[in-house]
């Protein structure tokens, strides 16, 4: 609680505290005024069944519908954030406005002009902003019930109940004693406390779209009556609601609110056949708020009507009833190759029967399927190992790896593995919580740096004092959690110079868990000292460096190794422009093709520079790297007589390899 009232108190809004009237005043005017304003009966019911269009060329040319307008417009003013002409009817010199409430102008006048003939008929959200005006001081101004229900859920730990969320919820910020001299902008000022904290209360996970089977044969007639329309929209109903619907509907809708859409996968024999883009999507009650401005779209199998969403057998009986209708602004075929199995690429929040659909958390796309099976392989090598080397030619993504493999044996689970800025974040926090450490070996390196030694301290005159190194430091803290120590270059550094007596200590069987544990005394302090079962070891080895033979033979047994390979399908996974991914993956192929025609005696995959040779935002970055990377590097091979190639035929295949930039 005292950790909530401090990022309340972030918030904290004194221009709204000390306000002796209502803050919204001229909004309960506006709703007054629209409410006294007297309407016929037969002309209400015309401008209700009428779209927007036709409503604001009415009001151009007819005094009284102008004067409805002028109403409604006023009232919208003072209530949504996005109102259309805010500046004109919003009399606040701020133009403060009740929410941020996602509703289109085209919406709010059909809601309005409904409530003037029968308020039980309007949606929830209307309803919600008429009983804050009305009654400001047990209300909030919260238009969506579904923040509404993860308020009570998240922050305030209860059930959701519409009859005494307000009172809870006031009683919660009571509770902190925040000043307010009106007690009717109590509910505006905690509003706006809470919402500035929404990581808090909002739910966790987000829903990113839905994936239904479905086998029957409209899909193909859809698609062609989309893409040979004029607008390229057309509507799709399903005569249910997705599993959970409630949950997942209303994440959805927010995704939609926010001016964004999702994806719709279909679903046959368990591999995706068809992808709808969903701009919008509406059940039943609600479809009168939307069909105006789905109907300006021209989308194909579209009705005016929602009852007439359903399917019919041979006689004319009614097979099937819509639940639920969506506007797609695409509907695609997905050729086979691309095609995603329901099974293995989706993040699912329910497994689907042939009869209902789902909703999805996430998509794992077979590159991201082969980056977590290489991970999951390199973690069981490492649990059972304890020592792990990652060796490769420059460029493979040796250090890059070694922060997710460092996040997946401390048990770091819900990340992105693709998400470089993902994986480094979470990888910043346990490095400061002292669970990871870095090094990287080097010639000057020795078992003062590494393990422990006497380090000069300058106190008026020189002292040196005994100092514990990288590995010491992060063995003592893995004696208590798993620990991880990252040692780059590993091939590098003198072994026996930089880890003494220890190397000995590494093996599994001999770590303070293990079958034969052994414990040494420490060189400098003579303290006896083990290496904790707990404590990981991931070192990155470049294999094109002729030092390895010197240093082999004293990792072998301590250290699992694994490869990396120099690996096209990372180029071609890039989020970049076409033109330039066909120049990197090209100009790849032709470096690959190079060093396979001239003799060498290491393996093509030890030898291949790494794709990061080859990937590059731009293609003047790409050439930049060819010139003053990709180049030096297959120079220095043939200089150390790495490969076999003269002057002549190296210099040929350098221009081969420009003459790419030139196209």
């Amino acid at each position: 609680m005292i950790e909530l009232k401090q990022l309340a108190e972030k918030s904290y809004n004194r221009e709204i505290a000390d306000t002796q009237e209502f803050y919204y005043a001229k909004a309960q005017d506006a709703l007054n005024a629209w409410r006294s304003l007297e309407i016929k009966q037969p002309l209400l019911d015309e401008l209700i069944n009428i779209d927007y269009e036709k409503f604001n060329s009415l009001a151009d040319k007819n005094s009284e519908v102008d004067a409805i307008r002028t109403y409604i417009f006023q009232l919208v003013s003072y209530c949504d954030v996005n109102a259309s002409n805010k500046d004109r009817y919003n009399e606040y010199e701020d133009n403060r406005t009740i929410a941020k409430a996602g509703i289109r102008q085209n919406a709010w006048v059909r809601q309005w002009l409904i409530y003037k003939k029968n308020p039980s008929l309007v949606t929830d959200s209307i309803l919600n902003v008429v009983n804050y005006i009305d009654h400001p001081e047990s209300n909030f101004p919260i238009v969506s019930e579904y923040h509404k229900e993860q308020l009570s859920r998240n922050l305030l730990k209860i059930p959701y109940d519409k009859s005494t969320f307000s009172q809870k919820l006031l009683s919660y910020f009571d509770d902190l004693r925040f000043h307010c001299v009106n007690v009717k902008n109590k509910s505006i000022l905690y509003a706006q406390m809470f919402y500035s904290f929404q990581d808090i209360w909002k739910d966790k996970i987000l829903v990113k779209g839905l994936v239904a089977r479905d086998g029957e044969d409209w899909k193909e007639a859809f698609e062609d009556d989309i893409r040979n329309s004029s607008h390229g929209y057309g509507v799709m109903w399903r005569h249910n609601l997705p599993t959970d619907g409630g949950r997942v509907l209303k994440a959805l809708k927010e995704q939609i609110e926010k001016g964004n859409t999702f994806d719709f996968y279909i679903v046959e024999k368990n591999k995706t056949t068809y992808k709808a883009v969903v701009e919008d999507f509406v059940v039943a009650k609600d479809y009168p708020a939307v069909v105006d401005n789905w109907r300006q779209k021209n989308p194909v199998w579209f009705h005016d009507k929602f009852e007439d969403y359903k399917s019919e057998d041979r006689n004319g009986k009614v097979v099937q009833q819509a639940k639920i209708a969506f506007l797609v602004n695409s509907f695609k075929y997905i050729q086979d190759e691309e095609q995603l199995d329901i099974n293995n690429n989706f993040k699912l929040l329910n497994n689907p029967v042939r009869a209902y659909y789902v909703g999805y958390t996430d998509i794992i796309t077979n590159f991201e399927m082969e980056i977590n099976e290489k991970l999951s392989e390199m973690q069981m090598l490492l649990k059972n190992k304890r020592n792990i080397i990652l060796q490769g030619a420059p460029g493979t993504g040796k250090t890059y790896t070694t922060a997710s493999l460092a996040l997946k044996i401390l048990g770091v689970e819900n990340i992105d593995w693709t998400n470089h800025g993902s994986i480094m974040n979470a990888y910043k926090e346990l490095v400061n919580e002292g669970r990871i450490a870095f090094t990287t070996f080097h010639q000057s390196m020795d078992y003062e740096d590494f393990v422990e030694g006497y380090k000069p301290e300058e106190r008026g005159d020189i002292q040196f004092k005994l100092k514990s190194g990288v590995f010491k430091r992060i063995s003592e803290n893995a004696r208590s959690k798993s620990c991880v120590l990252i040692i780059d270059e590993i091939n590098r550094g003198n072994i026996s110079k930089i880890f003494g007596e220890l190397i000995t200590l590494l093996e599994v069987d001999k770590r303070e868990d293990g079958s034969h544990p052994i414990q040494v005394n420490l060189t400098y302090s003579g303290e006896p000292f083990s290496v904790p079962g707990q404590l990981y070891v991931i070192g990155t080895m470049n294999t094109t460096d002729r030092s390895v033979g010197s240093v082999d033979y004293a990792l072998r047994r301590r250290f699992a190794f694994y490869t990396l390979k120099s690996d096209v399908a990372v180029i071609e996974n890039q989020k970049i422009d076409d033109k330039l991914k066909k120049k990197s993956i090209s100009l790849f192929e032709k470096v690959e093709s190079f060093l396979k025609e001239n003799p060498s005696d290491m393996k093509i995959d030890d030898l291949m520079p790494g794709h990061s040779y080859f990937m590059a935002e731009s293609e003047n970055e790409l050439l930049l790297k060819l010139d003053f990377e990709l180049i030096p590097l297959i120079e220095e091979y043939a200089k150390d007589g790495i490969i076999e190639v003269n002057d002549s035929k190296l210099n040929n295949a350098f221009s081969e390899w420009r003459k790419l930039f030139l196209l």
